[in-house]
């Protein structure tokens, strides 16, 4: 017979069913919790999240599908993409669900496109995973999407700024590169590596490379510069060097550097920076630091030629007084008397500041000159024999004249200029025995040879060159040379060379100078061609004896020791010699004069009119009168004032009684 529970008994029995009852409670209660939690999980994932049964028949989906879509779930459970969207979507939306069926495993789509109701479009990245109960029976398809609209749009305005930024790169010719110092790792862009010629390297620095490419003069240079930004002294740097071509050619870059990135220690971890071809900017810099020089001395001889102007007309008419009367006296003096040798030393000495004034005026292009057709052989043919003299028997000249050289148009007295003074200047810088070249060639300039030769003009020239074996030249004598009162000798002038100057310039011409110590020096001079019409010859005459005459010559003349001088000068050599010392006596002795007047000698500037005006009026009333102008003013002067046309006669002053006498029968005898 069982025994009868007691109390104890059943109230633990009641707590047993009580705990029963509570985990059957649990029980019921553990699924609903766990689908809760998914549910909670789903909700905040920033992600659009549904489910499709295996027809494509939605059976959920969170608040984010429904914001994206502007719908509630309850109003797409139920239904397919059809329903909802426009056939062409439904049918993408739905290929891509069955892709995922048929592949039993998650498949990702990128940027499904979904057209808003304003057109508007959206970009979806979506992964569609198949889902499957315990008996591993397809239930449907998880589908989870992300927005990658804004995405989308950031990564192509970034491949469109990287574009344009490569091509701004490349059309400005710009290198990048990147340097990783931390785990010394290298890069370059494509343009870096072109600019230098050499093969893309990627990967170890290889800093000692590149830094043996650059020009021993900078690698110093750019050591210290990197080393600045290494030791802590600065952020960023930048340089001008010139880099080893792969050619073998040195150019000039210029480089920067910033530091990217640093550790905890404050040490530069990561460097960028910038490498750019400056070789063309270099080579402006240098031609324009060369034309400032050229200008700078172009400065120099205006100025020098402004002041020769300005100086050389009332210097010639007192030359002409002193040469002019210490010529006469010699002519009525006995040459046995004690002050003969005297007053040849006076006419010598006022010949020689006549020809200083006259280099000045050559040297500032400011000679009077009488240009005419010239073969240069036969020019240089006639001055060999005083060459030779000049410069001594210790010194061998050759004469080498060019094949038919093409004729020029210059003034033969010019040429004789430049041939003395260069011959002059090579015997002085040869020590004993020696050699003088001169050679005559024709040469074509081409536009290449121009480009390289600063103020060259294309075209064909008659090259006149004189070399000689003497000592030569450096660098800073050479850049000198054509500057006025420069002169390495202890008693030189240093206007030879300037005047040679200024007669090429003068004449259209060019002029080079090679020469390096102890080796000599070679002078090209190209003057123009002159392109010589049919039967023209080329004059090289000299000239012609001095003949006396009886014509009657007037003289009018402002300065009257000018005009006394002229006067005697005339009647020595046997003419009627009248004077007037103005314009408006000339007119008024023409008025009184009965007899004939052949020729006019009148100075160019003068009071209440010029000597072109007096020759004008007075025309009028005798028209076969000739005119000769003198004038100590410079050619530009004179020109103005309408003097220096073709066939007008001119002599300068100051001039001899022979140079007055030739030039008086040449002009009434119409030669």
């Amino acid at each position: 017979m069982d025994k009868k529970p007691t109390y104890e008994d059943l109230e633990k029995r009641v707590r047993e069913l009580e705990g029963l009852l509570f985990m059957q409670k649990q029980a019921k209660a553990r699924p609903l919790n766990r689908e809760m939690f998914l549910r909670t999980l789903i909700e905040t994932i920033p992600d659009l999240v549904w489910l499709k049964n295996p027809d494509g028949v939605y059976l959920a989906c969170n608040r984010k599908f429904e914001r994206f879509f502007n719908t509630k779930e309850k109003d797409i459970v139920g239904k397919t993409d059809y329903d909802f969207m426009c056939k062409q979507e439904a049918d993408f939306f739905r290929k891509h669900d069955k892709a995922a069926i048929a592949s039993g495993k998650p498949v990702k789509n990128e940027e499904e496109v979904i057209y808003r109701n304003d057109g508007h479009k959206e970009l979806l990245e979506t992964i569609k995973t198949p889902m499957f109960d315990t008996q591993n029976q397809l239930i449907g398809v998880l589908g989870v999407a992300r927005d990658i609209t804004e995405r989308k749009r950031i990564e192509r305005e970034l491949r469109m700024n990287e574009a344009r930024l490569q091509l701004t790169l490349k059309v400005a010719n710009i290198g990048i590169w990147d340097w990783d110092i931390a785990n010394d790792i290298w890069y370059a862009s494509p343009i870096y590596y072109t600019m230098l010629g050499y093969k893309p390297i990627f990967g170890r620095s290889d800093r000692e490379i590149w830094i043996k490419r650059i020009h021993p003069e900078d690698r110093e240079m750019v050591r210290n510069k990197i080393n600045s930004i290494l030791n802590f002294k600065t952020n960023e740097y930048s340089y001008e060097a010139r880099m080893k071509h792969a050619d073998g050619s040195f150019r000039w870059h210029y480089v920067t550097g910033y530091v990217l990135e640093r550790d905890k220690d404050d040490k530069p971890v990561h460097l960028i920076g910038l490498r750019i071809d400056i070789t063309e900017r270099k080579k402006a810099e240098a031609e324009k630091e060369k034309l400032q020089a050229q200008l700078i001395q172009a400065q120099k001889m205006e100025a020098v030629g402004r002041l020769a102007g300005g100086v050389a007309h009332d210097f010639n008419n007192m030359l002409g007084v002193i040469m002019g009367q210490a010529e006469l006296m010699l002519f009525q003096m006995d040459p046995a008397l004690r002050y003969f040798s005297g007053l040849q030393e006076i006419r010598k000495a006022a010949e020689s500041s006549a020809n200083l004034t006259r280099q000045l005026l050559a040297f500032a292009r400011k000679q009077t000159i009488s240009p005419k057709v010239l073969n240069l052989n036969t020019v240089v043919e006639s001055m060999i024999k005083m060459l030779q003299r000049i410069i001594g028997e210790d010194i061998h000249l050759v004469w080498s004249p060019g094949k038919k050289p093409w004729n020029v148009m210059m003034d033969a007295g010019q040429i004789d200029q430049i041939l003395i003074n260069l011959c002059v200047n090579a015997r002085d810088s040869i020590s004993g025995v020696g050699k003088i070249i001169i050679e005559t060639k024709n040469c074509i300039l081409d536009a290449d040879y121009c480009i390289d030769h600063t103020g060259f003009i294309p075209g064909d020239y008659t090259m006149l060159m004189v070399s000689d074996s003497g000592c030569g030249m450096g660098p800073d004598i050479l850049n000198n040379i054509f500057e006025p009162f420069f002169t390495t000798k202890e008693k030189g002038t240093g206007l030879g060379l300037a005047m040679i100057y200024g007669i090429v310039k003068q004449n259209r011409g060019f002029i080079n100078v090679y020469s390096e110590p102890g080796h000599g020096s070679t002078f090209k001079i190209y003057l123009p061609r002159h392109q010589t019409q049919t039967g023209t010859k080329p004059q090289t005459d000299r000239p012609e004896p001095i003949e006396t005459g009886s014509e009657t010559i007037l003289v009018v003349e402002d300065n009257i020791d000018i005009l006394e001088i002229s006067r005697a000068m005339l009647e020595q050599q046997g003419y009627i010699v009248l004077t007037a010392a103005s314009p408006v006596e000339a007119l008024e002795v023409v008025k009184t004069y009965d007899g004939s007047i052949d020729l006019l000698i009148t100075d160019v500037i003068m009071p209440v009119m010029n000597g072109r005006e007096l020759a004008k009026q007075l025309k009028s009333s005798r028209p076969d009168l000739k005119q000769l102008y003198m004038s100590g003013y410079t050619a530009d002067i004179i020109a103005h004032h309408g003097v220096l046309e073709d066939g007008i006669h001119f002599i300068q002053k100051p001039f001899s009684i022979r140079e007055l006498a030739s030039k008086v029968r040449q002009v009434i005898e119409g030669r």
